[in-house]
């Protein structure tokens, strides 16, 4: 707010000046009648102030945008989405599984593809949350309104890879896991529920 009074006040100035209007004589005149006592030059001299008062306000707000734009670029979103491309598909019923297997194997066999994956939602998906209460195998039970409530999503082999996502420790999701219920966890919840094992 201080930003644009200043910006304000400064394109007001010399815009006045250049109108050649008097204060003065336009607040007598104003104090008249605010229509009638205004001649044609005031008027003109008002629009001109407003004009430029207007186009500054419009300047400033517009570098505002482009500087919440440039740190919001800055963000690490911790993947890359540099050449990556996405593909809606919505596939229900029997052989679920075997049919996106194979669509992920046909677009991983074509040239200049470096990985390909699946997610049910993609990163930053703005809907619903998906996800459920978890326990901590070894630790004391919570109070009931005490949970520990996990977002979390369902990949494919290939996906961390495509995505640029970097495995800090473990390992990642194999073939062999297909009938168990494996999970890899972020920094985020690594550092807070087994911290000692992060360092």
């Amino acid at each position: 707010m201080t930003l644009l009074l200043t910006v304000f006040l400064i394109g007001l100035a010399p815009a006045w000046s250049a109108t050649g209007f008097d204060l003065n004589e336009g607040l007598k005149e104003g104090l008249r009648s605010p229509l009638a006592g205004m001649s044609g030059r005031s008027f003109r001299a008002a629009l001109v102030v407003g004009e430029v008062a207007l186009a500054a306000m419009l300047l400033t707000g517009a570098t505002l945008v482009v500087k919440s734009f440039t740190r919001l670029s800055a963000v690490n979103l911790g993947f890359n989405s540099e050449n990556v491309l996405t593909v809606d598909l919505a596939r229900t019923g029997k052989g679920v599984s075997a049919f996106y297997r194979e669509v992920i194997e046909r677009i991983t066999a074509l040239p200049q593809v470096r990985a390909a994956g699946a997610i049910n939602f993609k990163p930053l998906y703005g809907g619903p949350a998906w996800g459920q209460d978890i326990t901590i195998e070894g630790r004391p039970p919570r109070a009931p309104n005490d949970s520990i409530y996990a977002g979390h999503r369902s990949v494919s082999l290939g996906y961390f890879r495509a995505m640029g996502i970097p495995l800090l420790k473990g390992r990642s999701f194999m073939a062999t896991d297909e009938d168990k219920t494996p999970a890899v966890i972020s920094e985020t919840m690594a550092r807070r529920y087994w911290p000692v094992r992060m360092r």
